[in-house]
């Protein structure tokens, strides 16, 4: 009896910790999406993708620098940083698992004695590919901070704060900074539209 609770007392934590993060993913892709269209970025349907986001969070950054004369390149920064990081994620776990199959055909299943230069290429490739994915995860961090100053500067500081010690909390106040972008734009456009009644009536 103990067994079984404990296993389901481990399905229910995975469960919940896969249900939180497609949550995330999900408010997260929403609300880029959101502000990459009405700020104007070229293909912003990418920010539904899982690498695209972070692509689409760094062209609005790098736009908006653009309009403030000091070009950068987050965007691509990023996109290269999660591909090459996520290859070789991928290239070390395939090649463990082959080395691992072939060693145990050749050794007659005899896995003991294992050669050390393989595993040393793997561990490199583990470190390169965890190194990797540090950075790219840090300026992902930056280029949220830079979204929220740009559409809530005075909020900025503290929506980082939630974001990265709260579940969920990037999510919630992604989805609150696109409001407020919303609104802000909703009230330009209005105001706009009160200027021509106002120029056309003074005509």
């Amino acid at each position: 009896m103990p067994e079984v609770l404990m296993i389901i007392t481990v399905f229910l934590v995975f469960t919940g910790i896969f249900g939180v993060g497609i949550a995330q993913y999900v408010m997260q892709s929403v609300a880029m999406y959101a502000i990459a269209e009405r700020k104007g970025v070229k293909h912003a349907y990418l920010a539904w993708l899982p690498i695209g986001e972070s692509y689409v969070a760094g062209r609005i950054v790098d736009e908006c620098d653009e309009r403030y004369g000091t070009k950068k390149i987050w965007a691509k920064t990023l996109l290269t940083l999660a591909l090459v990081g996520g290859v070789c994620f991928v290239v070390t776990y395939v090649v463990f698992f082959a080395f691992l199959i072939v060693t145990a055909v050749s050794q007659n299943g005899n896995l003991d004695t294992l050669p050390l230069v393989p595993f040393v290429t793997l561990y490199v490739l583990l470190i390169a590919a965890a190194l990797l994915m540090s950075a790219w995860s840090l300026l992902r961090m930056i280029c949220t901070y830079k979204i929220y100053e740009i559409i809530v500067p005075e909020k900025a500081i503290k929506y980082m704060i939630l974001s990265v010690i709260v579940p969920l909390g990037a999510g919630v106040c992604l989805l609150k900074a696109k409001n407020v972008l919303c609104a802000k734009l909703d009230e330009e456009r209005a105001e706009e539209y009160r200027k021509e009644l106002r120029e056309q009536l003074g005509q």
